[in-house]
């Protein structure tokens, strides 16, 4: 999905998330706990990165985070958050409406 803003994206082999230059841009999470799955999806788009200096992104000291505005990419959280479901339902093999 990432490449549709010219992003190149990639894994990290000993850190889970998707990775722009080595910086955090998303991550997806999921739990299993008495028979039930919680899961989680986030996707950096246009935010205030602050808060990840004091923290421990997924446990990683010092790992960079970054965002879409950072990136250049001028897109809003409804295009982007669009564009995200779209590419969801592609892969989950879903119809796309």
């Amino acid at each position: 999905m990432l490449g549709r803003y010219g992003v190149r994206a990639t894994n990290l082999t000993d850190a889970p998330g998707v990775y722009v230059d080595g910086a955090k841009i998303a991550a997806l999470g999921l739990r299993i706990r008495k028979g039930r799955c919680y899961h989680g999806l986030a996707l950096n788009v246009d935010m205030d990165l602050a808060p990840f200096l004091v923290i421990d992104p997924c446990g990683y000291s010092g790992m960079p985070v970054t965002c879409l505005r950072d990136l250049q990419i001028r897109a809003s959280p409804t295009a982007v958050g669009e564009a995200l479901l779209e590419t969801l339902l592609q892969h989950l093999d879903e119809r796309v409406s």
